[in-house]
């Protein structure tokens, strides 16, 4: 545990010292975001207001997470001590992205929040939404990062050649867009199948929405266990003494 507090800690504090001009372009993003799913979903139902949470949430997401590599990314150059550290792989792979997921996932949310507060519109759906985004920013980021170490690129400013290197780059891009759409799938779709057993159709109903997000929240609760123990495997094989180039 304190190997693990001291991994995470690090992390954290190497954020804060080397990434400060970063963290404002991402709070730039994400009240850019937060603009444009305001204008997108501006309407006083409680579709428009869950949806353009929702909305804000996920694409925020993806923005951010791509320019906040405050991960596996940027420890390219120090793969060799971190496997030395005596943590099993998973809680080194969990406390390496833990500090990135709750930066995003606050900056996220306080997004959201301000623009129910600025619409004057809420709807108790958002708790859900505010609940769920940690779990889906943790679900992407591991994701991205256990893709990462089993196939680590490392690309250096006038390298010759990078070029050859867009296929693979453009191959592992859709295999992550892929595997995070089947993510998707596995936690709602029995999320879908559990609002519609308890409702009887596709009509709004709080009961059977209260239902389907406790399903949701579980199977991604357990699709992110999966992937830490996927993210744990990829670094325990990756080998530092191969190229990485």
């Amino acid at each position: 545990r304190g190997g693990f507090g001291a991994i995470a800690w690090l992390k954290l504090a190497s954020i804060v010292r080397k990434a400060r001009g970063t963290l404002l372009v991402s709070a730039g993003v994400v009240a850019l975001v937060t603009v444009m799913m305001t204008v997108a979903f501006d309407g006083p139902s409680p579709q428009h207001v869950v949806a353009g949470a929702a909305m804000l949430a996920l694409i925020g997401t993806f923005y951010l997470c791509a320019g906040l590599r405050f991960d596996f990314r940027t420890d390219l150059e120090l793969m060799e001590q971190i496997k030395a550290w005596p943590v099993r792989p998973t809680l080194v792979f969990l406390a390496t992205l833990l500090p990135e997921v709750l930066l995003v996932s606050s900056a996220l949310c306080a997004g959201i929040l301000l623009r129910a507060a600025f619409t004057s519109e809420f709807h108790p759906a958002i708790f859900a939404v505010l609940a769920l985004q940690p779990l889906v920013t943790l679900a992407w980021v591991a994701l991205d990062n256990a893709v990462f170490l089993f196939s680590p690129v490392r690309y250096s400013p006038g390298q010759e050649g990078a070029l050859q290197h867009m296929g693979r780059s453009v191959v592992l891009m859709l295999l992550r867009a892929v595997l995070f759409g089947i993510v998707l799938i596995v936690a709602g779709g029995p999320a879908a199948l559990a609002y519609y057993v308890v409702n009887g159709s596709l009509d709004y109903d709080a009961t059977a929405l209260s239902i389907a997000i406790v399903v949701t929240w579980t199977g991604l609760l357990a699709v992110d266990g999966l992937l830490l123990l996927l993210g744990g495997k990829m670094l325990q094989r990756f080998d530092v003494a191969r190229d990485k180039g």
